[in-house]
């Protein structure tokens, strides 16, 4: 799992969505990097994808790219913290191989929309405060491990994209 060491200020944040990819979430500028990224993925890695970038030396988050996910309700969420930082999360240095930028970690992935907010979860631990971004808000457990993230206020034809998106490359998998 990503810890979370501490907070950066926060920078312009785009979020995407098309028909091939159901929700893509890029912080900053890319362009503007000077270090490598590291992708990070979670999920079952056959229905349920994940990928989280970020700067592999200095754990700045860089991108959120859900690839497919199966597992979807419609729900209402509550959660109760109101501990929170305003800012954009640095994740801890992990271990990783060096010939790789690439990092798997097989787990639960989950995904639910409640009005006009999606929310996905990537660990069951409970929620103990956010680092809220903008329109974003970062959930972590006590220990400050990532635990998910909402998008809040998206409009209803952004909602419809994003089903669709993934109802059809759920159908195209089978």
């Amino acid at each position: 799992m990503l810890r979370v060491k501490s907070v950066k200020n926060i920078t312009p944040i785009n979020i995407l969505i098309d028909e091939y990819i159901p929700l893509k979430i890029v912080f900053g500028d890319y362009a503007q990097s000077v270090e490598p990224t590291i992708y990070w993925y979670t999920g079952d890695f056959k229905k349920n994808y994940i990928e989280i970038g970020f700067g592999k030396e200095n754990g700045i988050i860089r991108s959120i790219t859900l690839l497919i996910i199966n597992d979807i309700k419609k729900d209402e969420v509550k959660i109760d913290c109101d501990r929170f930082v305003i800012g954009l999360p640095v994740f801890e240095r992990i271990t990783f191989d060096e010939s790789s930028l690439y990092v798997k970690e097989e787990g639960p992935l989950k995904m639910i929309i409640d009005n006009n907010n999606v929310y996905i979860f990537i660990s069951e631990n409970k929620i103990c405060s956010k680092i809220i971004c903008g329109q974003i808000s970062f959930f972590l457990d006590a220990d400050n491990y990532f635990c998910g993230f909402v998008v809040e206020s998206l409009s209803d034809k952004e909602i419809r994209g994003i089903e669709d998106t993934i109802q059809f490359k759920l159908s195209y998998k089978n």
